[in-house]
């Protein structure tokens, strides 16, 4: 929307796989879970390292579309007001139409 391209993708790619770490992290945790209930032999958990990665890959996309935003605004300001174009006239403005009658 705002022309910044390489910036939306590289937000909407470290989100993505923020959100793809996390969830793998949740799908083993819930799996190790769901084995420990059957009273299966649980395997360590080596899993610990995608949640604290996939925050950090969602938190860094988070904090670069606020910096973007901010930007954005700032540019915005200094590009300062734009002159409203003229407004056309009413329909019942128009010459040769009667005027309409309250």
């Amino acid at each position: 929307m705002a022309r910044r391209v390489f910036a939306g993708i590289g937000q909407l790619l470290l989100a993505l796989a923020g959100f793809v770490l996390i969830v793998g992290w949740m799908f083993e945790l819930f799996h190790r879970v769901f084995l420990q209930q059957l009273g299966d032999p649980v395997p360590p958990d080596s899993s610990g390292w995608m949640w604290k990665w996939g925050l950090l890959f969602f938190g860094a996309s988070w904090l670069w579309s606020l910096v973007t935003s901010l930007s954005l605004l700032r540019q915005a300001k200094a590009d300062g007001q734009v002159e409203p174009k003229p407004i056309p006239p009413r329909m019942a403005d128009l010459p040769g139409k009667p005027p309409k009658q309250s």
